[in-house]
């Protein structure tokens, strides 16, 4: 008996030593799964071996991989384990309540057991046609000694007869678990950064050939190639600039500090019939009253003290061209009424001069206030409001067009290393994703100012990390990831959880055109989990029409 018991640990050592060479040169998820499960059955006798893995919420448990040596095809499978309910720990699950305590727990039979609610296996018994008696469930523990997942190991058989797990086995499949989460945390880290530097890289890949898709449709004629962006919002822009590039219809161009109102005010200068005349520039909110005046209208000589000699003024410079009003919506009210007459005659009279002088302009202005409301204020004229706002664009804000940052990153990135002499590669992932969760108070602008310092700070061949981001676009990150922690701890969970949860699974679907699979796969669960979470949710139907909708391509709005 002794030299049995001897032989049987010798033998569980050795499997163990070539699980962990097994295991260490084995780097795809669903493969590891599915040899952590069948060594785990092997080890122990067990029918049923089932890998439920932490998400990345850390909100719930999903069914990983679910292996049954008595139903070859589940009708249904085991839902997903929520570890918080009503905003309390779940410990009436046995194994929300083994990933929690960190405690392997065996059960002799889960239909005898009060101690926890095995409702879920009792469904699937029935449905599957199956008894469930034993169970034996160990937490998979990282090096940090968290929870990222639980093997679940069901049925141990002799003779025909279901037996419950012997006592010994608790310590082996402990051993086992410890060994094999290592691995999985390993191999999870792998395939997150994997993940993240194909995505940067297929993202922009696939928006570099979007973009010239884009200029190729929109704009036969016309070239917006100093535009960046993909996004939905953007092709709208586009849309209208090319509606609006070959008119003379004034512009006024709406949209935060930062956004690129002049250069949106530039390419429809130079993809104009009036691109070989002057584009010329002037920011209202630069300069006093009297020298905005003289910088617009021009002065003759003698007009004032200083005025030496005659100057042509901006307005009459841009002749036959564009002149560019930024920041209009600071312009003095004195002098809007100046402006609102050049628009309405076409004429201008310099200071001292004693006759107009026509032009032939096209005016675009821009604003990053609201000019209606300044009218209601007071601060700016209605009627010189409504002869600006012939053809309005608004120009999206950065945080709302977040499709368009790894492209933006890309483009920036380029034009920085080389101007700075600079041989810096890429930006790492952590670095990509802090910015992702960064709202961009000054857009574009902020974004260039964030990317030439990195680029500065960098080391010649190097690659951009988090530490050479600004401390505000690293707050950024950690307010991100202590909102999605404390969403389990306080206030309503199902509703708040259930809300994002949906709206994650949603826009995923989008992005890839409804394919459930690549969709299952870019949030790391299984295709039959989503299932059970699109069932949960309602999202059926409406969902697929949307995915439909915007598989078909874009829709442009003026």
């Amino acid at each position: 008996m002794l030299s049995k018991q001897k032989h049987d640990s010798s033998q569980v050592l050795e499997d163990l030593l070539k699980l962990t060479t097994l295991l260490n040169t084995e780097r795809d998820i669903d493969s590891l799964f599915s040899k952590i499960v069948e060594f785990a059955c092997k080890l122990t006798g067990a029918e049923v071996g089932r890998i439920f893995i932490l998400d990345n919420t850390k909100r719930y448990l999903y069914p990983a991989i679910s292996q049954n040596a008595d139903v070859f095809k589940e009708v249904r499978g085991l839902p997903a384990v929520d570890l918080f309910v009503e905003g309390r720990r779940n410990i009436q699950d046995v194994l929300s309540y083994c990933a929690f305590t960190g405690k392997v727990l065996n059960i002799e039979d889960v239909y005898q057991y009060s101690g926890f609610d095995f409702q879920c296996y009792y469904e699937y018994d029935k449905i599957n046609r199956y008894k469930t008696y034993s169970m034996l469930a160990a937490p998979f523990r990282n090096h940090t000694e968290q929870t990222i997942g639980v093997l679940q190991l069901t049925n141990l058989r002799r003779e025909d007869t279901l037996v419950a797990f012997p006592k010994h086995m608790e310590n082996i499949v402990a051993a086992f678990a410890s060994q094999a989460a290592v691995t999985l945390n390993n191999a999870q880290l792998i395939e997150q950064n994997t993940r993240l530097i194909q995505m940067m890289d297929d993202t922009n890949r696939r928006l570099k050939e979007e973009n010239t898709q884009l200029r190729e449709q929109i704009t036969a004629s016309h070239h917006f190639s100093e535009i960046i962006g993909n996004s939905k919002s953007m092709r709208k822009v586009f849309d209208l600039m090319e509606k609006v590039v070959n008119t003379t219809a004034t512009v006024l161009i709406g949209g935060e500090t930062g956004t690129g109102k002049e250069l949106i005010a530039q390419s429809i200068h130079f993809n104009s019939p009036r691109k070989k005349a002057n584009f010329v520039a002037q920011n209202c909110a630069a300069l006093p009253e009297n020298l905005l005046e003289a910088e617009l209208f021009g002065y003759k000589k003698g007009a004032f003290s200083g005025a030496d000699q005659d100057k042509i003024g901006l307005i009459e410079h841009a002749n036959g061209g564009t002149l560019f009003l930024d920041e209009i919506g600071d312009m003095p009210l004195s002098l809007q009424a100046k402006l609102l007459r050049v628009l309405q005659e076409r004429e201008i009279r310099p200071l001292g001069a004693l006759k107009e002088v026509s032009v032939d302009i096209r005016v675009v202005a821009a604003s990053h206030k609201s000019l209606m409301q300044s009218v209601k204020n007071g601060d700016f004229r209605e009627d010189l409001y409504y002869r600006l706002s012939v053809f309005p664009i608004v120009i999206p804000p950065l945080r709302e067009r977040t499709e368009d940052i790894p492209a933006l990153l890309n483009y920036f990135l380029g034009i920085y290393a080389k101007q700075h002499g600079k041989d810096v590669v890429r930006m790492s992932p952590a670095a990509v994703e802090q910015i992702m969760h960064y709202d961009f108070p000054g857009n574009i602008r902020e974004m260039r100012n964030m990317l030439e310092r990195a680029v500065l700070i960098c080391e010649d061949h190097g690659t951009i990390t988090p530490d050479h981001l600004p401390p505000e676009i690293q707050a950024a990150q950690i307010n991100f990831d202590n909102k999605a922690l404390s969403l389990g701890e306080s206030g309503d969970l199902k509703d708040v959880v259930g809300r994002y949860e949906a709206f994650v699974i949603k826009r995923r679907l989008s992005e890839h055109s409804g394919n459930q699979t690549q969709t299952a796969k870019s949030l790391n669960i299984s295709r039959r989990a989503l299932i059970d979470k699109l069932n949960k949710h309602e999202i059926g139907k409406q969902t697929e029409r949307i995915v439909q909708k915007d598989a078909q391509g874009p829709e442009y709005s003026s």
